[in-house]
């Protein structure tokens, strides 16, 4: 259920999942139950409403998952460059002031000493001479921002592990 409210299952799989997992309507309750099977996944919008649905449905039941969950997707992604630096501190800034306190507030201040810099989909509006200067300010910060990001990746994954080897023998949403 985590993969799937994080949009990291595809529709059709949790559909699957869902028919074929026999322990699922205990762990969800009637309600829960008879609201997923009822969707028409191949309906967008139904699946984006299910999305939610299941995203509400593991906050009741674990307060911050999916939260975490986003942020160890995102700390990976800007590890492996598949998302920038950048953009990955001002997405952590803002889940943070958004109440996400769990984010050390570290990445918000990197994020502060690199607000200048722009975004790769921007670069093409710089002047090559000003984009330099500003990516620049980035290098003076890299190897500190993907330190931070390992170590608080390391600290979620472990967390991540203790909490699923607790939860793996009772609750099917994960």
């Amino acid at each position: 259920m985590l993969r799937f409210a994080g949009a990291r299952m595809p529709a059709e799989e949790f559909e699957e999942w869902l028919y074929n997992e026999p322990t699922v309507e205990a762990a969800l309750g009637a309600d829960h139950y008879l609201e997923l099977i009822s969707v028409d996944f191949r309906n967008q919008r139904a699946v984006a409403v299910a999305r939610d649905a299941v995203a509400g449905i593991l906050e009741q039941h674990h307060s911050g998952l999916l939260g975490r969950e986003r942020v160890r997707v995102l700390l990976r992604e800007m590890l492996d460059g598949t998302c920038p630096l950048v953009v990955g501190l001002r997405r952590m800034s803002v889940w943070y002031s958004h109440g996400d306190d769990f984010i050390p507030e570290i990445f918000s201040g990197y994020e502060s000493e690199t607000d200048t810099v722009p975004e790769p989909s921007q670069y093409s509006l710089w002047e090559s001479e000003a984009l330099a200067r500003q990516l620049e300010r980035l290098t003076w910060y890299e190897k500190d921002i993907r330190d931070a990001c390992r170590e608080f990746l390391g600290r979620l994954d472990a967390d991540a592990e203790q909490d699923q080897a607790f939860e793996a023998q009772k609750d099917p949403c994960k």
